[in-house]
């Protein structure tokens, strides 16, 4: 069996988006009848300050070769560094370190167990400069996968000097690799955006995927003991610019234009909301119709996208935008309404509308309103104009995700046997 070096800074048990992705991408590999052995190299839990979810080590699948990296990110010397000296949180970010302390491990790692191809993702993008540094040293067929853009993250401020590393390693990662993945077109045209035409054949783009078999079924004695009322549910973190206040204000729009609508319905925020914004006028203006749940674990948050009436996605007034929220990928898995409040024409937006959902730019108040308004009606409708169909989201369905990558990964190995036959 050949061997799939996969690494990553983040992995299960750690609770982030790149932990989801390679639960869910392992087990769809696995569907697939891979004739990959994943050995995964990735930080060791125990030495980073990531939030720790447990139920995703159940479902990662058997067998597989996990090699924990320590990482100084939870060392008291490594706050105080990062405290002292900020900027060095952009290099690339926290997963640096983790780079620095384990490029000569990663070459033993290599040696010991000879993969046929080594496989990377961001976020973090310290998973890339480990890979590259695997690469350089072995020759062995890579493929680096981006979730997010680099050094065009809108979320990221860069000095003059952080800006030159991180573009001088982002052009490394995407010379050398053998293949660059992107989840979506916009993201690819982002980051290749200066970059010579001819690396363009390198790359291509697979979306995140969504596994229909994680879902609970629908709790609808649950729902009926509140009031029986129209719940629509924000599953995520906010952070930065992202926030809640654009649906908090479209709330207020209900409660003065359409009043019936507005006492029927309830809002459920599922993640963490910074303090300043829970401290915003709205939440306490509208507490009656908000419930804010905490950080639950993944599948727990399934649960809730599962049982909402409808789901609302909120992101950042950032244009243009090429974020696809891997939540966004989770919430159609439900084949619940979905409400957009995200940049016009980012991957995010184009993805709901083509699906006949509603979507609206955050500075759009009223029109979000309105959408809440046609979803709350819509919902007593048999013929529910915004349910769509599993054909329609074919291509966000593990098994088609997981298709795709093995044809990627096999077909980098394929070409570098036939390189190698040509020399």
């Amino acid at each position: 069996m050949k061997k799939l070096l996969i690494i990553s800074y983040a992995f299960p048990p750690q609770h982030n988006p790149a932990s989801i992705f390679f639960a869910k991408i392992l087990t769809g590999l696995r569907k697939t009848k891979s004739p990959f052995l994943p050995v995964v190299i990735c930080a060791d839990p125990q030495t980073t300050l990531e939030e720790q979810d447990h139920s995703l080590i159940r479902l990662l699948p058997v067998p597989l070769v996990l090699e924990k990296l320590p990482s100084t990110e939870a060392t008291g010397l490594h706050r105080l560094t990062m405290i002292v000296f900020p900027f060095l949180k952009r290099l690339p970010d926290k997963s640096f370190w983790w780079v620095r302390e384990n490029r000569r491990r990663i070459i033993t790692l290599c040696q010991r167990h000879t993969p046929a191809v080594i496989y990377s993702r961001s976020h973090y993008l310290g998973s890339h400069l480990l890979a590259l540094k695997a690469k350089q040293e072995t020759g062995t067929p890579w493929v680096a996968h981006f979730s997010d853009p680099w050094t065009t993250n809108p979320y990221v401020k860069y000095g003059i000097l952080t800006h030159f590393l991180n573009r001088r390693w982002e052009r490394q990662v995407i010379e050398f690799a053998d293949r660059i993945i992107f989840v979506s077109a916009a993201l690819r045209d982002s980051v290749m955006q200066g970059y010579p035409a001819s690396w363009q054949s390198k790359c291509s783009v697979i979306p995140q995927p969504f596994d229909p078999k994680w879902y609970p079924p629908i709790q609808k004695a649950k729902r009926d003991a509140k009031r029986d009322r129209f719940t629509f549910s924000c599953i995520g973190n906010f952070y930065g610019k992202r926030n809640p206040v654009p649906l908090l204000k479209a709330l207020s729009v209900l409660q003065k234009q359409h009043p019936d609508v507005y006492r029927e319905v309830q809002v459920q925020f599922i993640g963490h909301i910074p303090r300043r914004q829970l401290l915003h006028p709205l939440f306490r203006r509208h507490a009656a119709r908000i419930h804010h749940i905490g950080p639950v674990s993944y599948l727990e948050s399934l649960k809730y996208m599962k049982n909402a009436d409808a789901l609302v996605l909120i992101d950042a007034d950032i244009t243009p935008s090429v974020f696809l929220p891997s939540k966004l990928i989770d919430y159609i898995g439900t084949q619940n309404p979905i409400l957009g409040i995200t940049p016009q024409d980012s991957p995010a937006d184009l993805l709901i509308r083509k699906l006949r959902n509603l979507s609206h730019p955050p500075r759009e108040i009223q029109p979000i309103a309105e959408s809440c308004v046609q979803l709350f009606f819509a919902s007593k409708r048999k013929d529910n104009p915004f349910r769509y169909t599993s054909h329609a989201i074919h291509d966000y369905h593990i098994d088609t995700v997981a298709r795709l990558l093995r044809n990627e990964l096999e077909s980098v190995i394929d070409n570098m046997i036939s390189d190698g036959r040509k020399k």
